[in-house]
């Protein structure tokens, strides 16, 4: 038997074993099935008591001085806003020099910022990263709604508000 012999044989040995029947229409898709157990893998690493219950202790280090420092910025931030409050609204013996802060403009200006803050900006950005993703279901919107839309929606009201100071101003 020379070599198309074997190649004849080869061929009936295929079509004997079925490879040559393979249908048309692929399979149908299997149902696809969105879950949030993989949220819960990164809120347990970033979790002080179960990272001390791992003895992950390069992640503990990092989540207190994560904590730390929001601590000890907050305080300085705090001491720093004091202070600018003292020197702002302190009487001034120096008839030549500027005149006292108004408290009530520093007042209508932290109302104001509280209310952008936590009226318009904070459920914007919690609807848009967390309930967008649960209203759709779908890991498309889930990657899409991540960090990008959140730091886009900031940007968003800083340049609203930035638009409205120039207007008002």
């Amino acid at each position: 038997m020379g070599a198309v012999g074997q190649i004849v044989t080869r061929a009936r040995r295929w079509r004997a074993r079925g490879h040559h029947r393979q249908s048309a229409t692929p399979p149908p898709p299997k149902p696809r099935t969105f879950s949030y157990e993989s949220l819960n893998e990164v809120l347990l690493k970033a979790s002080l008591t179960q990272s001390w219950a791992r003895q992950d202790w390069a992640a503990v280090q990092k989540i207190i001085f994560g904590w730390t420092a929001n601590l000890a910025l907050f305080a300085i931030m705090g001491l720093t806003f004091n202070l600018y409050g003292c020197e702002l609204f302190e009487p001034r013996d120096d008839p030549a020099a500027p005149p006292a802060g108004n408290t009530d403009e520093l007042i209508i200006a932290w109302i104001l910022s509280a209310f952008q803050r936590f009226v318009l900006h904070e459920p914007t950005l919690i609807l848009a990263a967390k309930g967008l993703p649960i209203l759709f279901a779908s890991s498309f919107c889930a990657n899409c709604c991540g960090e990008s839309i959140v730091n886009l929606l900031s940007i968003f009201f800083t340049g609203v508000m930035a638009c409205l100071a120039e207007i008002k101003g």
